[in-house]
């Protein structure tokens, strides 16, 4: 097997196989805007998982928000860039919630496409 490596930062190479289906460029580009922009992240996960996709939101340059009550949700939703809900496990409150975040999310046109 044959990888290529490019840089990505100092000292970080991203790394792929010929026949990886993505375009290296265009993920770089994506990464580096994110990272430029550092967007607000409004992330419902479930508590085995928050920590991670927090964590994991965080190192992509981004910054999270795990809010996850009913009552609090649609205004977060409002002042984010972009809404993640994560449908692990799911219960009655974590549903309403979820719904109540995802219609805020459409309503805005959230995230757009730029």
């Amino acid at each position: 097997m044959i990888l290529k490596c490019r840089p990505f930062k100092v000292g970080i190479f991203l790394c792929f196989k010929d026949t990886m289906p993505f375009e290296i460029e265009r993920l770089t580009e994506i990464l580096s805007r994110v990272r430029q922009k550092q967007p607000i992240v409004h992330a419902i996960s479930n508590w085995v998982t928050a920590n991670d996709v927090a964590s994991a939101l965080h190192a992509v340059g981004a910054r999270p928000i795990m809010a996850f009550t009913s009552e609090e949700v649609k205004e977060i939703t409002s002042g984010a860039d972009a809404l993640v809900l994560n449908l692990g496990t799911p219960s009655p409150s974590g549903i309403e919630s979820m719904l109540r975040a995802g219609h805020q999310a459409v309503t805005l046109g959230r995230p757009s496409p730029t």
